[in-house]
């Protein structure tokens, strides 16, 4: 597991992932090509067999195109690092869906394997949609309408290009949202609305706006968003649950025009910038309503400043996942958090005494146990930091993947202090400490 990431403490399950957005898709019948697959799947003994295999089938566009948005709405080397065959396997199928996403996978997968497995994926993409090419096809034209007279639309993202291709005349309001229309058709309208590009494609993407997208209607609209004035696509589109104001948007490259999101209390985005140059994050300056704020930085390096929340004075919980050596984190100083949750990962945490308004605090200090790469030890002075904290009332919660935590915990214990275990999460307060001071009574 990731030390980036602080709210996932087990592997991320690909395939259950896979079947819930096959399921939004495709339903059961898509669903159950999935069970072929994994059993499919335990046949290979090497990856490249993997590849040569899945090229000779045929898999559904619903399965297809679930696939295409799992890969993209995760960190690719985590999905191979978590599951060789399988994340590969994805692979293939999300490349039928979209030829492009090969590209994003060569970028964000290392290893010196890697360029051989991508020029067998291209090649065995391309066989697959030429095979596909060559069979009969049923025609739009021939297809069932949506309703009365009026053309379907689309059935699937990856029949977009083609349908935009054979009506470039079309009235956007065919693309209008339809009674029982699947998530698979409601991707493929918002993808051909966006590429029309048009006012009156956006009068007509507007009317799927909703507090409760699908991950695939998510990630259209992700996509769509910055070929719109930014802020006023964000502010019809992106609604913000209705109890919490909370918005999840999961992986991001752009966030311009945020603040226009009315309601917009909480957010949660995750930063995966891999090779392609870094997010700007200077437009949560301007979301004045934020009390809640969670990033996750995914690619290798952290944030280069994070002088964007000097300006969030209601900002009451912070999360940053992520690597943050190098990161001047004084603006911690002047903004009012009463719970943060943070890596320091090798850095010096007394900038953590300074948070004036500080009651609760998440940290990692040290690299995972089980963790790629070099091991990284916890500043020195860490564990004292963390004492210190709780000696003020702070509550501090350390992670059991953290190969420094047994020796803050051990300290702490020593200390007297009170510790509570949940879920591979111990807090660390002074309660223990209180109580005996009281039971003791007054000094002199």
């Amino acid at each position: 597991m990731s030390i980036y990431d602080l709210s996932n403490r087990h592997p991320d399950d690909l395939m259950r992932r896979l079947r819930a957005t096959t399921a939004e898709i495709g339903g059961d019948d898509a669903v159950a090509e999935i069970d072929a697959l994994e059993k499919r799947l335990q046949r290979y003994s090497h990856l490249p067999g993997v590849l040569k295999g899945l090229a000779k089938l045929d898999f559904s566009a619903a399965l297809c195109d679930a696939a295409a948005y799992v890969v993209r709405g995760s960190t690719m080397q985590k999905l191979v690092d978590d599951t060789l065959f399988g994340a590969w396997a994805v692979f293939v199928l999300a490349a039928r869906s979209d030829a492009s996403v090969i590209d994003e996978i060569e970028a964000g997968v290392s290893g010196d394997y890697v360029a051989a497995r991508v020029r067998e994926l291209r090649n065995g993409t391309k066989k697959a949609v030429d095979r596909r090419a060559a069979e009969p096809q049923v025609t739009a034209e021939a297809a069932p309408a949506a309703s009365g007279n009026e053309l379907a639309g689309p059935a699937s993202v990856g029949k977009v290009k083609a349908w935009l291709r054979d009506h470039p005349d079309a009235d956007p309001r065919i693309l209008a949202p339809k009674p029982k229309q699947k998530a698979a058709m409601v991707a493929a309208a918002i993808r051909a609305l966006a590429q029309l590009g048009t006012p009156a494609a956006f009068e007509v993407i507007k009317q799927y706006a909703t507090d409760k997208p699908t991950d695939p209607m998510l990630e259209e609209l992700k996509r769509a968003w910055h070929g719109f004035d930014e802020r006023e696509f964000a502010a019809a589109m992106f609604r913000p649950s209705e109890a919490l104001g909370h918005l999840d948007l999961g992986i991001v490259t752009k966030l311009d025009g945020i603040d226009a999101v009315d309601g917009l209390r909480s957010l949660r985005v995750v930063i995966d910038d891999n090779k392609s140059g870094q997010t700007d994050l200077t437009p949560l300056r301007d979301c004045s309503t934020l009390t809640s704020l969670d990033v996750q930085f995914n690619e290798p390096v952290g944030p280069a400043n994070v002088d964007w929340l000097r300006p969030l004075s209601g900002l009451r919980s912070l999360r940053l996942a992520g690597p943050m050596d190098g990161v001047d984190l004084t603006v911690l100083r002047e903004i009012n958090v009463q719970s943060l949750s943070i890596s320091l990962v090798g850095c010096d945490g007394s900038i953590l005494l300074e948070v004036p308004q500080l009651k609760e605090l998440t940290l990692v200090g040290a690299s995972a146990r089980h963790d790629p790469g070099p091991a990284v030890a916890a500043h020195p002075g860490l564990t004292q930091v963390v004492l210190d904290l709780v000696e003020r009332g702070v509550a501090v919660s350390v992670y059991s993947f953290d190969s420094w935590s047994s020796e803050v915990l051990a300290e702490a214990e020593t200390a007297g202090m009170h510790l509570t275990g949940r879920s591979g999460l111990t807090t660390i307060d002074a309660a223990r400490q209180s109580r005996r001071s009281e039971r003791a009574g007054p000094v002199g």
